[in-house]
């Protein structure tokens, strides 16, 4: 239910703006009474912060799930991870300046916390980023490497969302691949700014309690298929939840089922929007079969 609420609060403060949602729409949204949707958020505010934090920890749901895709090699990777910070930015660039507009970081020290917590979150799995593409080659300098790339990465995402210039994203993450690999191979290295003793405030973030396992990312897509159903025309909702459920029994089934997953998410995404669901569980699949090969 936390999760459903979450993303009807995405939706609505999207689409109605933060000041004009109030507790009682998202409740309606929900179908669940504003005194239900108190027991899982103490205010309006509480649930904003909150549903920005899903939003940034889905998308590193899904960058781990690009992270274990042994089909390709780590620098494919990388890049996969950067255009994929590029799609999410594009998607909830909105949101994001809604919560500025919002709450102004500098009167809200809720906001404060939430940006400084954001900031070393991505930080740190830039830097899981960059020595799972490059290795332990680079850890001496990670740091600099990071402050480095996030920055450039930060001016093309503001000259793309925020100034509409039209670039092709796999076109920038190459561009940016291409640019570390200059740094990384370059023999004549100054010495290290930011070293591990300076940054220890960073050092010591946990970013992830613990990876995903293939069920637990299987669940989380079939929620937001579930979500997406609910939120489809009554008359639709009968066949969806049925393709959903044989979607649920094909994965689980075992054995070559690819075929059948295929035409079940054709089906559904012809009546409900399930595009990134769907990337989602093609990955999982090449996953699966990369590990039935090893284990041959």
């Amino acid at each position: 239910m936390k999760e459903t609420i979450i993303d009807s609060a995405l939706r609505l403060f999207s689409n109605e703006g933060y000041t004009s949602t109030s507790m009682q729409s998202i409740a309606e949204a929900c179908g669940i009474s504003k005194a239900s949707l108190y027991k899982h958020f103490e205010s309006k505010e509480d649930l904003l912060i909150q549903v920005f934090e899903h939003s940034l920890q889905r998308m590193f749901q899904r960058a781990q799930e690009i992270a274990v895709d042994e089909t390709i090699s780590p620098k494919e990777r990388f890049t996969q991870k950067i255009i994929l910070e590029l799609e999410v930015n594009q998607e909830q660039r909105a949101f994001v300046n809604l919560i500025i507009r919002a709450m102004p970081i500098h009167q809200n020290p809720k906001v404060r916390e939430l940006m400084k917590r954001t900031k070393a979150a991505l930080m740190n799995w830039h830097k899981i980023c960059l020595l799972e593409a490059y290795g332990e080659l680079i850890r001496p300098y990670i740091w600099d490497i990071v402050v480095v790339f996030q920055g450039t990465l930060r001016e093309y995402i503001v000259l793309m969302m925020d100034d509409y210039k039209l670039m092709d994203k796999s076109k920038v993450a190459a561009l940016l691949v291409s640019h570390l690999d200059a740094i990384v191979e370059s023999t004549d290295k100054p010495a290290a700014i930011l070293t591990p003793s300076l940054m220890n405030d960073y050092e010591r973030f946990d970013l992830f309690d613990k990876k995903m396992s293939e069920e637990e990312i299987f669940n989380d897509i079939l929620t937001q298929l579930v979500y997406k159903k609910d939120q489809s025309p009554q008359n639709k909702q009968n066949e969806l939840r049925e393709a959903i459920e044989r979607l649920e029994t094909c994965f689980y089934q075992g054995g070559d089922q690819q075929v059948f997953i295929e035409a079940l998410c054709l089906y559904i995404d012809a009546r409900i929007p399930i595009k990134e669901e769907i990337q989602r569980i093609q990955h999982l699949l090449k996953n699966r079969k990369c590990k039935e090969g090893i284990s041959k």
